[in-house]
């Protein structure tokens, strides 16, 4: 959890303009460092507390907040900027759009998946809370760590419901019914042995001993593929609406 929301929301300075600066005049009690410091802070508060009032997209009535959007676009940007040698602008969309498929997947999963009448017991949501303050290791950390991402400790027991409540319906949804059976292993063993291969001689790999990959592969491709199934059959009929642009609130 505490990777997901790590780190500031490098993205925000990009679609939010910033705000008025404030005159440093009459703090002389403090350092300039500290001052600056403590001014940036403000000014990343106000964004964080604009974006949560600006809709990014609804999904069957539902609210995304660009705050969400924001947030979303942050946790996956890494993917992009290693690989990825297109134009800022065009890498920018790409972020965007893909963070956006994302959300709107994620709500619709939990849509269906309240409609199911799950829920997430509440003892799983504090277990997890104390997971992430015993990482941060004190409470002033954990109060800098919501601070500095945005989030009071409701939105971040809400955001802790939410992922449990997609793994809850996904288990439902794409784990239990992807089968790989010991058939389709060998099939696929017997058309792409020359992959399966050990040491530094590359010594061609029995069927016993690139069982583990295998399974992961297959399993993988088949929890790919139901999930890009599952994510189509939950858009059939969504009401989803996104805007193209968004703007500061106010």
């Amino acid at each position: 959890m505490i990777t997901r929301f790590s780190g500031m929301f490098i993205l925000l300075a990009m679609i939010l303009p910033a705000l008025s600066a404030c005159n440093s005049n009459g703090a002389s009690a403090v350092s300039a460092v500290q001052a600056e410091q403590a001014h940036k802070a403000a000014i990343l508060q106000r964004s964080f507390e604009e974006s949560k009032k600006v809709r990014a997209a609804t999904v069957n009535g539902e609210v995304i907040t660009l705050f969400a959007l924001l947030r979303e676009m942050n946790a996956i940007a890494p993917r992009y900027s290693a690989t990825d040698r297109k134009a800022d602008k065009t890498k920018q969309d790409m972020i965007r759009t893909d963070a956006l498929n994302i959300l709107v997947f994620q709500t619709l999963a939990s849509q269906e998946a309240r409609k199911r009448g799950l829920s997430v017991r509440p003892d799983v949501i504090d277990a997890e809370m104390k997971r992430i303050q015993a990482e941060l290791g004190t409470d002033d950390a954990f109060r800098a760590y919501l601070a500095k991402n945005g989030l009071s400790e409701a939105e971040l027991r809400a955001s802790i419901e939410g992922d449990a409540l997609f793994e809850m319906i996904a288990t439902r949804e794409v784990d239990m019914r992807i089968s790989v059976t010991d058939g389709t292993l060998r099939g696929f063993y017997t058309k792409h042995r020359s992959e399966f291969v050990a040491g530094p001689d590359r010594r061609q790999m029995s069927f016993e001993e690139a069982h583990p990959a295998l399974e992961r592969r297959l399993r993988t491709e088949a929890e790919e593929k139901r999930m890009k199934e599952w994510q189509n059959e939950l858009r059939k009929n969504a009401r989803i609406e996104v805007v193209k642009e968004t703007r500061k609130a106010g």
